[in-house]
């Protein structure tokens, strides 16, 4: 009878100290990031950084600290620099919207390229320059920022540059119209794009212009050549 009463203390005991989640939390209470340790002490090695912002999977508490998972790697964070995920109308979280894979978008907006930030601050580090058009893949939402990645870089970039690319027809012209090196009539021809051929229209530029990609090309017409 006592073995037993002292099987199921240390069963209690084990309880009270690992206690299951199995829910999403966010990074917060830093100033950039957060450590994902080794094993559950700041002493044990950094597997890696996690950014303010980000979204972990979260999977017991071990003692001060829960063990969790970010980006494919496993590690245990300080309990104090997370919090319940909000609610999937509140933020964009491809577990919710893309459960295969982020989501591709395109950068807009913009005169020639967007910052990708290491943290979700106009302050904080530039990590690389992505220029107007390029695809990234796009998690989740903190704030004024999504984080993407880039190229396997992984930071934040302002969602206002950050949309849909769709699809339209050439129209309005004889034979074809230009795809320009700028926004502009003087600028060099990159290529010559045929009546109703379809483009991939980006964003609308300066000058009467529109930002497309055609055939691998990545220029400007005319928008009222457009449909």
């Amino acid at each position: 009878m006592k073995r037993i009463i002292s099987i199921c203390l240390v069963v209690l005991l084990a309880l009270t100290s690992v206690s299951a989640l199995a829910e999403s939390m966010r990074v917060v209470n830093c100033n950039e990031w957060v450590s994902l340790r080794s094993y559950p002490s700041t002493k044990a090695t950094r597997i890696t950084t996690v950014p303010l912002g980000a979204v972990v999977d979260a999977h017991y508490y071990e003692g001060d600290f829960i063990y969790c998972t970010y980006m494919g790697l496993n590690g245990y964070i300080l309990a104090s620099y997370l919090t319940g995920a909000a609610s999937p109308y509140d933020y964009y979280d491809t577990r919710y919207y893309y459960p295969d894979a982020g989501r591709n978008l395109s950068i807009v907006n913009c005169n020639e390229w967007v910052s990708l930030r290491s943290y979700p601050s106009t302050s904080a580090s530039q990590i690389a320059k992505v220029p107007l058009g390029a695809t990234v893949t796009a998690y989740d939402r903190t704030g004024d920022f999504t984080f993407c990645v880039y190229r396997g870089m992984q930071g934040y970039i302002l969602s206002q540059y950050l949309g849909e690319s769709s699809t339209r027809r050439i129209v309005n012209c004889d034979e074809w119209v230009s795809l320009r090196s700028a926004p502009s009539t003087s600028a060099s021809r990159i290529t010559k794009v045929p009546l109703g051929a379809s483009v991939v229209f980006i964003s609308y530029a300066s000058n009467g212009f529109a930002y497309c990609t055609y055939n691998g090309h990545d220029g400007y017409i005319l928008t009222k050549y457009l449909s």
